[in-house]
């Protein structure tokens, strides 16, 4: 067990390496030997006091977050779009999320005592980064945590042109090394200051994560690690450098960010996901196509694909965006618990929400658990090829009725 048998070639070239709880290898839920020493060296090379290895992606590493945050509060203050895996977490931790639109409103609410601490995306899917000092510190004084999804930001702090990293911060900082660092998918991180106990975070890693992780995924996300303290300060600069070069054809222009390996493209009035399907027929897929824009996460490991991307640019026929509008945000109903059950999209207007549901990427809920299905919401769910929240084409509501 695996079953390859450590064979292959092809698909299963590095079947070698993935192996599992052999002696000497160590048990990520009761490391205390290779895996233990690799944590080790993540939360010195990372910057914070403790570091938990993932295979199961940011996604576990926010719902474990959002269990230590339930430890200190029954509300979080969430500033800004949020992941589904934020929403899911605070469903399965039973810790309520209070909405804010500014850093302003975020520092205001922290000091509730029924709070646990502030909760933000930093870098968000466009590489736009929150005011982190400023609530870190609104945060801190209340005696309050601070809650980072960095699932973007594993390279942030490599040299001089990126970003600071989120656990300079932040108290507990998810981080997908998978996103771009050189890690195989799932390779994740749970970054922790000393304000949190360790202990409380590794009990809830036992618990949540699967008892069959990836070695394949735990290597490279070492590897990666010793990689990015060796190099990674120069190829990033060799990326950055490479891609201050790009040449765009119009109707084409770079979207500034705060994250310069985070090529955001306007496409102005054209259609991106349309140009985005003729970049894919000539081979070149972006992260996202978002209406008027097409994402690019760009790593030292890709960056010379920017010549095809260019290339392909310049053979799109660009046609008029006419994109789904997005519906405003639904009313609340002001309830939260119940059973759930599936129903039709039909059946669905006027009913209460019962699952976060959106269109992937970004994952960022365009109903949340509580609000009310109104007729647009329920219209752009069903005719988007890349929504999430449904069930077998069936929406889930609370078993009450609608308001």
């Amino acid at each position: 067990m695996p079953g390859h048998g450590g064979c292959g070639d092809g698909l299963y070239a590095g079947a070698a390496y993935d192996a599992t709880e052999l002696d000497g290898l160590d048990n990520l839920l009761c490391p205390k030997g290779a895996i233990a020493e690799a944590e080790t060296l993540a939360a010195q090379a990372f910057g914070c006091a403790r570091s938990l290895f993932l295979t199961c992606g940011c996604t576990i590493a926010n719902h474990i977050g959002l269990r230590l945050m339930a430890e200190y509060g029954r509300r979080v203050i969430a500033l800004g779009p949020m992941h589904a895996s934020f929403a899911s977490g605070c469903m399965l931790a039973g810790i309520e999320p209070q909405y804010c639109e500014t850093v302003e409103q975020a520092c205001d609410a922290v000091a509730d005592t029924d709070v646990a601490g502030i909760c933000v995306t930093s870098p968000d899917y466009f590489g736009r980064c929150a005011d982190l000092p400023t609530l870190a510190r609104a945060a801190h004084d209340a005696g309050k945590l601070l809650w980072v999804d960095a699932a973007h930001g594993a390279h942030f702090g490599l040299c001089d042109g990126l970003p600071e990293r989120a656990e300079r911060y932040g108290d507990i900082v998810g981080v997908s090394m998978h996103k771009t660092l050189p890690v195989y998918g799932g390779g994740a991180l749970l970054q922790l200051s000393d304000r949190v106990p360790a202990d409380r975070a590794v009990y809830w890693r036992n618990l949540l994560h699967t008892t069959s992780p990836g070695y394949l995924v735990m290597a490279s996300m070492d590897y990666a690690r010793a990689w990015a303290q060796t190099h990674g300060a120069q190829a990033y600069r060799d990326t950055i450098a490479r891609i201050a070069q790009l040449r765009l054809p119009s109707p084409c222009a770079v979207v500034a960010n705060d994250d310069p390996t985070r090529l955001v493209v306007s496409t102005a009035d054209a259609d991106a996901r349309d140009a985005n399907a003729q970049l894919q027929a000539q081979g070149v897929w972006a992260e996202m196509a978002c209406i008027d824009r097409l994402v690019c996460i760009v790593t030292p490991r890709n960056v010379d694909r920017l010549d095809a991307l260019e290339r392909a640019l310049a053979r799109v026929n660009w046609r008029k965006a006419d994109p789904i509008a997005t519906p405003a945000p639904c009313a609340d109903s002001g309830v939260r618990g119940g059973a759930v059950e599936f129903v039709s999209p039909r059946d669905a207007v006027g009913r209460i929400c019962g699952a976060p549901a959106g269109t992937y990427p970004p994952g960022v809920p365009l109903i949340r658990r509580g609000q009310i299905y109104d007729e647009d919401t329920v219209r752009y769910l069903t005719q988007a090829s890349d929504a999430f929240g449904l069930v077998h084409g069936r929406l889930v509501v609370l078993e009450d009725k609608g308001v």
